[in-house]
């Protein structure tokens, strides 16, 4: 416990602050946090969850955005491990239609290792959500083109402009690092598939119809049954929107300006790809599970199924399945990054000692969780 309270101390990375007067230096609502040693959790909680200045609690939801995509994968390496479905197989096969349009017109071989690992080709980097109370298409409208009235400046080199149109009036949502969003256009194969990363939002969300298409299951069930429920995750839930709000401990959404994002959250009903609602202690314990499995003491999931997603696909990027491969002075890191608008998150763990973290807050101030990350690793020795 005294390691973790030296995460929180006056240090270089806080500039010479403690954690809480750096929270509310940078003017952050709140954070929540999870440290992860010898197996146990440790929950750290800063600031307010909503205009009514509600405390942050360890139990509070947070929109975990790309944190998505690490559980999806799990969630097929379980599928695989049962005979349900084939990572290697081409996906044209699981489907009568032809779901997305191709840069050359042509049939390529595409499989779920492919998307996984984000070297499928396909376009939309991440996808900028819904109003609550608007109309929200089905997966199927999205990967096949919406008219959600989102446009996107087509420049992948420069950062871009995302504006929505809502009663007439445009209105500036962000502005976008180099990022290409979706849009009111249908998913396209930009390239061919297997020949570089391109980091694909879009590819997850059509395995996921993929995945409910074989097993005639929404995904929603399929993570409860295979991932939630074994590890006690009684939390964390893809209810897009959340049912029973008003009840609810979440945090809601803040904009870098201090104004909390209008209903509260956006709405992303592309769950694989950036639909979870958890917390940080619980996100851990789906974490501590596979630093588990690495070291064969899970009856969860396999040492050759976390093999598999820990396995680098690309030479330039050190991308797995679902994760981001590294290494500290003991060996393997797993990690991943997430961002919603009005939320960002962070998680990373280490196979060999167990130790790791999970950082959630209800802004998108990536310095902050930065600076947290690097405290750790001082630490924790990493």
């Amino acid at each position: 416990m005294s390691k973790v309270i030296n995460i929180t101390d006056k240090c270089k990375h806080y500039n010479g602050l403690n954690l809480l007067e750096r929270l509310k230096e940078l003017n952050s609502p709140g954070i929540s946090i999870a440290i992860v040693e010898n197996g146990n959790i440790f929950p750290l909680t800063y600031g307010i969850r909503n205009q009514s200045s509600e405390a942050i609690t360890p139990n509070t939801l947070f929109q975990a955005g790309s944190l998505s995509k690490p559980l999806f994968a799990i969630l097929i390496m379980r599928l695989v491990e049962k005979g349900l479905i084939d990572i290697d197989a081409d996906i044209s096969k699981h489907s009568c239609e032809k779901l997305y349009s191709t840069f050359d017109k042509k049939d390529h071989k595409i499989t779920l290792r492919h998307i996984l690992s984000h070297r499928a080709g396909f376009s939309f980097h991440g996808y900028p959500g819904y109003t609550k109370g608007e109309v929200i298409p089905s997966i199927y409208e999205i990967i096949k083109g919406t008219s959600n009235l989102v446009f996107i400046d087509p420049k992948y080199s420069e950062p871009v402009n995302i504006i929505t149109i809502k009663n007439g009036k445009i209105k500036k949502l962000v502005m976008s690092s180099g990022m290409v969003l979706a849009g009111n256009t249908p998913l396209h194969l930009e390239r061919f598939p297997n020949l570089e990363f391109s980091y694909s939002s879009g590819g997850y969300l059509l395995a996921q119809f993929i995945i409910e298409d074989i097993l005639k299951k929404p995904f929603a069930e399929l993570v409860y049954n295979e991932i939630f429920k074994p590890l006690d995750m009684q939390m964390a839930t893809y209810e897009q929107p959340l049912i029973n709000e008003e009840v609810r401990d979440f945090a809601c959404g803040y904009y870098d300006d201090g104004l909390q994002v209008e209903s509260g959250y956006n709405v992303y009903p592309e769950l694989s790809a950036a639909g979870l609602w958890v917390n940080p202690s619980e996100y851990a314990k789906f974490c501590i599970e596979i630093v588990k499995a690495y070291n064969n003491q899970s009856d969860f999931l396999t040492r050759h199924s976390v093999d598999t997603v820990l396995e680098k696909t690309d030479e330039k990027i050190p991308i797995g399945l679902g994760v981001v491969i590294g290494n500290n002075t003991n060996g393997i890191v797993f990690s991943h990054n997430g961002g919603t608008y009005g939320y960002g998150s962070s998680m990373c763990f280490s196979l060999v000692d167990g130790t790791g973290i999970v950082i959630m807050q209800n802004s998108f101030n990536a310095m902050i969780i930065s600076e947290i990350v690097e405290s750790f690793k001082d630490v924790y020795q990493w």
